[in-house]
């Protein structure tokens, strides 16, 4: 073999850096959420009554398949829920991961059941006595410092009813007007005081969620100028300046907030994208509307000062002007360069802007700019459908790194339209309703624009994509409307079932390779596991989940190379029977399936990318899990088969090599049997015809009935179980019944409830209820919650049926016994 070293050094060098890439296995691949589980997030979506809700269901569903995961690779289902809600799932992290995550949620759990709010205040101050003080207790949780201003509170509030008791006495004995405003003054002083003291309480409690919240922002920091030192000025990142105000709210607290904050940087470290959900919650957020405004110039209206001082007491959605509107600044540390512009920023924003020809100003910490919002000095959706189509990364005249995009003809003539009469005036790039940049117009712009800053390559990469999918047709809800753990969709029993057939399966295919081939064998065994490497390792590049087909097409994969090499050694059986030696016999084998290997995958490769390239998010996981098989099926059993048989032949002097039928003449003979298969090419045409036009046939009488609720919609019914009360017995079937069930007595019941249903429907043509009821023998059960997936009290079933009331109470009646009537499905 020609050029032994460097090839041997190729392959050497890629296996090696993949196997370094993917150890260990259980923190580098990820699982689908079939095989590991999974989080279900159900977000709302704000249609306008005008709308068509199916079409705007559809065009959501799309955008946001394109927006989080564009190749399909991640596992992601996005399905609709009803008329109005989306259901997204995902995959759940590996052990690891999900180990990390359990104990920052276990911190913050703590810190939650220790906060105290208003209304457990107020709660403390109707109890009285021995309860009051046990109350307070409690809320105390071992602080002196909470148990004295909850003291005081309490103690000032006996002294204000107190006086009120005094002031109705006074009042009725007709006392003089001097003391009446006496006692007044006092209640009215007793007031503030337990007001100051709640205040002094409230704004010390430590609150989970707004940790959490200031946890998960951007950690890193910016730097800028300063000219009275030679190093640059570190401002803090986002996360350190919201950390930072909640150890000055919560200065008891800091030891906890340090501790939480260590737990979670090791989480964070750890965890890839989207092993969370507040990744995919992130990724989520916004609705991708990119639009363009001219900005208002300073002196440009009259009413200047009049909307300034609307914005300080009303806030941005309370000012009422005609054409024009405040606009929040998307991060204000794109605006200055060095520390004296910052100064002078945070000392006169006003006059900050204005030195910018801009008019901007600050509300509750945040910055706004005031843009037009009337015909011709705007481009949204109002002037019609224009939309972009294509974005990607740049960089500005500084260097840094900009987001470009280019706009279709349509939005490419409105945008000129707009911008040749208001050259020299700055025009401001909004995406969901905030300013990225303002820079002034020097000439008519057309299809491509720049969207400059100071970007992180998360925020490129989220901007990116969500210019790339386009603005949704309706706004999701800010939060999800629910968050649920699901078990993996197939029940941890057919899981293992699964991975242990597939492993059973890797193992048999080996061993048939060594007895059949012998040495020969052992080398195609060694290309398995370099495909194997190859697969994993390019997978986990991708950050791709694997799922349970998934698995089976890579098992598939392997069969193919496998294939390729019995191609290989049959050759290289016949070459050794004519005469040849070894090192002539490898040669002209190689040579004479080089070809037919080529042609065989190269069929499938072209099919992959049309695939990838055409077809729907989930398709194109496939189709590049499957085009990354057939490349390292190629390389495995070309390349590093040839290098190994080259070292032994070439290096190490090996003379022979033979083969299970070479020693065993009968089953050589029998494998190869003297069949006119020319001959009989009339019996296997009709055979043929006949397989593919049954094919054909019962896919034309399936129809849609043959697509799952992924394709069809359906109906997702949750059915919760209650443990029985205290001293109150239940039995299921004839078991007793403690809280919880198996997933596969719920698949047992369900299918039961559909087989019935089944001889009813063939019983009675005519009733459709018992037809349709009959769809449940392919419903879908999975787990919910934190569980082994095996045993829950929480199920979720997914079916085809539409009738919602129908299958609700199908499963009322089947488990009435053990589902509480105060837990509807």
């Amino acid at each position: 073999m020609r050029h032994l070293v460097r090839n041997s050094c190729l392959c050497l060098a890629l296996l090696v850096l993949l196997a370094s890439y993917i150890w260990p296995l259980s923190e580098t691949v990820r699982l689908g959420k079939d095989l590991r589980g999974g989080y279900s997030l159900t977000y709302g979506l704000q249609l306008d009554p005008a709308m068509n809700a199916s079409e705007v269901m559809e065009t959501t569903i799309t955008v946001l398949k394109d927006r989080v995961d564009p190749q399909g690779t991640m596992d992601l289902a996005i399905v609709p829920q009803g008329q109005d809600r989306v259901e997204i799932t995902m995959p759940v992290p590996n052990d690891k991961v999900k180990q990390l995550r359990d104990e920052y949620l276990a911190k913050l759990k703590v810190i939650r059941e220790q906060e105290i709010t208003g209304r457990d205040v107020d709660r403390v101050l109707r109890l009285e006595g021995a309860e009051r003080q046990a109350e307070i207790e409690r809320l105390s949780a071992g602080r002196e410092d909470r148990k004295q201003i909850l003291s005081q509170i309490v103690e000032l509030s006996v002294q204000e009813r107190e006086a009120s008791e005094r002031l109705r006495s006074a009042t009725e004995s007709g006392a003089p007007a001097e003391a009446i405003d006496e006692i007044v003054a006092e209640i009215a002083a007793k007031s503030i005081q337990i007001d100051q003291a709640r205040e002094r309480l409230l704004s010390g409690v430590l609150v989970a969620d707004r940790l959490q919240a200031a946890l998960e922002l951007n950690n890193e920091p910016k730097f800028v100028l300063d000219d009275n030192s030679d190093e640059p000025f570190r401002m803090p990142s986002q996360r350190e300046r919201a950390l930072d105000e909640i150890r000055q709210a919560a200065p008891a607290d800091v030891a906890t907030i340090d501790e939480v904050t260590t737990v979670y940087d090791a989480y964070h470290a750890n965890r890839k994208s989207l092993d969370d959900p507040s990744d995919l919650i992130r990724l989520l957020q916004g609705s991708g509307v990119l639009e363009f405004r001219i900005a208002v110039r300073p002196g440009a209206r009259s009413d200047e000062a009049q909307l300034r001082d609307q914005l300080h007491e009303r806030g941005p959605s309370g000012v009422q002007a005609k054409g024009v509107g405040w606009y929040l600044v998307n991060k204000p540390e794109d605006w200055f360069k060095s520390v004296e512009e910052l100064r002078a920023l945070e000392a006169n924003p006003a006059g900050y802007f204005r030195g910018r020809a801009l008019v901007g100003d600050v509300y509750a910490g945040e910055y706004y700019l005031l843009l037009y919002d009337e015909s011709g000095k705007r481009l949204t959706a109002a002037e019609g459908n224009w939309r972009l189509t294509n974005a990607s990364q740049g960089q500005d005249n500084f260097g840094r790194p900009s987001v470009n995009f280019r706009m279709d003809p349509a939005g490419g003539a409105k945008l000129s339209a707009m911008t040749e009469p208001n050259i020299n005036e700055p025009m401001a790039v909004l995406l969901d309703g905030r300013v990225f940049t303002a820079p002034n117009i020097n000439g008519r712009l057309g299809r491509d624009v720049m969207i400059e800053g100071t970007f992180t390559a998360k925020e490129i990469s989220y901007l990116q994509q969500t210019l790339k999918a386009g603005s949704l047709s309706a706004r999701l809800s800010e939060k999800p409307l629910s968050a649920t753990r699901l078990a993996p969709e197939l029940g941890k029993d057919n899981l293992d079932k699964g991975v242990r057939a597939g492993v059973i399966a890797l193992i048999l295919v080996s061993a048939f390779m060594i007895v059949y081939y012998f040495g020969a064998g052992v080398i195609a065994s060694v290309a398995l596991l370099a495909n194997a490497l190859i697969i994993l390792g390019v997978m986990s590049l991708n950050r791709a989940s694997f799922t349970l087909p998934g698995i089976a097409g890579i098992i598939l994969t392997f069969g193919m190379a496998v294939d390729a090499n019995v191609l290989i050694y049959e050759r290289l059986r016949e070459e050794l029977l004519a005469g040849n030696d070894l090192k002539s016999a490898v040669r002209i084998s190689y040579q004479r399936v080089l070809s037919t290997i080529v042609d065989s995958n190269l069929t499938t490769l072209i099919a992959c990318v049309v695939l990838a390239y055409t077809a729907t998010q989930e398709i194109k996981g496939f189709a590049i899990t499957l085009g990354i098989g057939v490349v390292a099926t190629m390389f495995s059993a070309l390349l590093v088969t040839r290098v190994i048989f080259s070292i032994l032949v070439d290096h190490l002097g090996v003379k022979h090599m033979r083969q299970l039928p070479m020693v065993v003449p009968f089953i050589d003979r029998l494998f190869t049997p003297k069949i006119d298969w020319i001959g009989l090419r009339p019996v296997l045409w009709t055979l043929s015809a006949l397989f593919v036009g049954t094919g054909i046939f019962f896919v034309a009488t399936q129809g849609s009935e043959m697509l799952d609720t992924e394709f069809r919609g359906g109906t997702a019914a949750d059915l919760r179980l209650s443990p029985p009360k205290e001293g109150e017995t239940i039995t299921f079937n004839g078991a007793p019944f403690t809280g919880t069930l198996e997933i596969t007595q719920v698949r047992d019941e369900i299918k039961d409830i559909a087989a019935k249903a089944a001889e009813a429907a063939k019983a009675n043509p005519a009733d459709t209820r018992d037809a349709t009821l009959a769809q449940l023998q392919n419903a879908s059960v999975v787990a919910v919650g934190d569980n082994d997936g095996i045993t829950s009290n929480w199920f979720r079933v997914k079916t085809t049926i539409a009738d919602q009331d129908l299958v609700l109470g199908a499963l009322m009646d089947r488990f009435a016994a053990v589902v509480g009537t105060e837990q509807p499905l």
